[in-house]
């Protein structure tokens, strides 16, 4: 599994669970409460862009985990990789930096394999070009 910092999710999942564990306000007090909302926080929501398809990220460990097959057979193990990537998703350099020797063969295997899709855009791919992952399946 691929640990990716990605707040996103958190983000938007936090608001959600406040107005979850809010059953007290009445529908004028949420009147109020957005009328005195900070500027910063209305600002911080309106440039966030959520997309409809997967992160990159998402798309690179699903591809990788395509070649894996099934994780149980990996529990307990790890292994912890630098990738590099091209634009077009081929593998430039992936490096063992530690991890069980025998999941971390296998797993190079797969990143090699792997049909990582070409980055959606230039941001993404420099956010994932050149990387540090921990595969950790099945904790």
């Amino acid at each position: 599994m691929l640990s990716l910092k990605n707040s996103l999710p958190l983000v938007l999942f936090i608001p959600v669970l406040l107005t979850a564990c809010n059953t007290s306000s009445s529908l004028a007090q949420q009147q109020v409460a957005s009328e005195n909302s900070l500027p910063e926080f209305d600002d911080f929501f309106k440039q966030l862009h959520v997309k409809t398809e997967p992160s990159y990220g998402l798309q690179i460990k699903k591809a990788i985990d395509a070649q894996l097959g099934d994780p149980r057979q990996y529990k307990g193990k790890s292994c912890t990789v630098r990738l590099s990537l091209k634009r077009n998703g081929m593998v430039e350099n992936a490096t063992v930096e530690k991890g069980d020797a025998d999941f971390c063969k296998i797993l190079l295997t797969a990143i090699n394999q792997a049909s990582i899709p070409a980055a959606p855009d230039e941001q993404s791919w420099q956010q994932f070009s050149n990387m540090v992952v921990d595969f950790i399946p099945y904790k």
